[in-house]
């Protein structure tokens, strides 16, 4: 069993100056799965003033008939242009404290990553490609990924390689997947 949180990602909302979703995972089924958010401050007592969002859960069977419960929550009223921290996980099982930057409320230049079929050779050969580009683009706004991003997409192994070949910047810039024709199963 494991209440550890994993596959932690933050997505984008259609008003990401003043919203941010994300979602996780657990192995295990938890009592009471929540993130908590907080401006981002040098303080190591984060959670003195982070306020707390219970998640929604949902079951997912993998391709291998285990289960899984993947958690969702969107933080909402957030202010923009702004730097928070947050963290996942229930009263006992914490991931790390994690940031990310609000959009601007205004229109204004923004950097973005572009990519496309990443589906083979993930863990060896895609890590590389993607600690590259977080080197170019520290500050990009969101990573867009254009489908084929697994071979297989019913594949939680192939999953598994994608998360540990992005490492931590999923859980500090928000993605944009979306499925190509290897993710249908």
């Amino acid at each position: 069993q494991s209440y550890e949180p994993q596959r932690i990602i933050l997505n984008l909302t259609e008003k990401p100056a003043v919203s941010q979703a994300l979602i996780w995972r657990t192995i295990s089924d938890t009592a009471n799965p929540q993130a908590q958010i907080t401006l981002a401050a040098e303080s190591p007592d984060l959670d003195k003033n982070a306020r707390t969002i219970h998640a929604i859960t949902e079951e997912v069977e993998l391709n291998d008939k285990r289960h899984v419960h993947q958690h969702s929550i969107i933080f909402k009223s957030l202010k923009p242009d702004t730097l928070y921290a947050y963290r996942v996980g229930d009263v006992k099982h914490w991931s790390e404290w994690n940031q990310f930057k609000t959009a601007s409320q205004t229109n204004e230049p923004f950097k973005f990553v572009n990519f496309g079929d990443p589906q083979n050779n993930i863990k060896s050969l895609c890590s590389r490609i993607f600690r590259a580009a977080y080197k170019k683009a520290p500050d990009a706004s969101f990573w867009h990924f254009v489908g084929d991003i697994v071979n297989h997409g019913d594949n939680d192994k192939e999953w598994g390689e994608l998360y540990d070949a992005l490492g931590w910047i999923p859980r500090v810039t928000p993605m944009i997947l979306l499925p190509g024709n290897q993710e249908d199963p």
